[in-house]
């Protein structure tokens, strides 16, 4: 049974540390008192055992870094006044950990262990490194692709004014061709708006 990029990365991090006596990940399940599958059916959760103080100190720490290792719920309840996020149940004895976007609920939860994984970790982004940045929660995983795709399209657009007004300028006067090239180039650095503007400056020109 494996672990998505993101818990791995987590679970490298606690293996072996001073006061850690094992963690589980992958258990395909439901959510204690619910349908809904828990994140551990993807390996997208660890549950960490240990000494209270040890798991204390790694709880706040993971707090303290929930967009470094992309977290999004922290359950653990040690009974001493201090517990992170609200659980279906009480984690008094471990740690959880899981990380967004979470996969159950989002996206489907039959298949094998392994595609399971492999599934979650597409849903994510894939592979995140040790202390990597990446965007948080289901707000990222949406915006993400959206951001993507409003920058490919602003390139072609970029790429299609540069093509358009050199053939016609070019043809009627190589100067003015070339100074078209710079004119839109340029503004296209500065942005969409830019590059609208210095075209309907160029027009006049022909």
């Amino acid at each position: 049974m494996g672990l998505t990029a993101r818990a791995q990365t987590v679970h490298n991090l606690l293996q072996g540390k001073p006061g850690i006596t094992r963690i589980e990940g992958q258990s395909i399940r439901p959510i204690a008192g619910t349908n809904k599958p828990s994140e551990h059916s993807f390996g997208n959760a660890i549950d960490v055992y240990g000494t209270t103080d040890a798991l204390l100190f790694w709880a706040n720490h993971l707090n303290d870094n929930r967009s470094k290792y992309n977290i999004s719920v922290i359950c653990y309840d040690p009974g001493i006044g201090r517990k992170f996020d609200t659980c279906t149940t009480k984690h008094t004895d471990h740690l959880h950990v899981d990380f967004g976007p979470h996969c159950g609920g989002n996206i489907p939860a039959s298949g094998s262990a392994d595609e399971l994984v492999s599934r979650c970790n597409t849903y994510q982004g894939g592979t995140v490194a040790p202390g990597g940045e990446a965007p948080g929660g289901i707000l990222g995983g949406i915006l993400q692709p959206i951001t993507d795709l409003f920058n490919r399209a602003a390139i072609i657009t970029v790429g299609a004014v540069i093509g358009v007004v050199a053939v016609v300028l070019i043809v009627k006067d190589t100067a003015a061709g070339k100074a078209a090239i710079g004119a839109v180039t340029s503004a296209a650095t500065g942005g969409a708006g830019k590059v609208a503007k210095a075209a309907k400056g160029l027009k006049g020109t022909t």
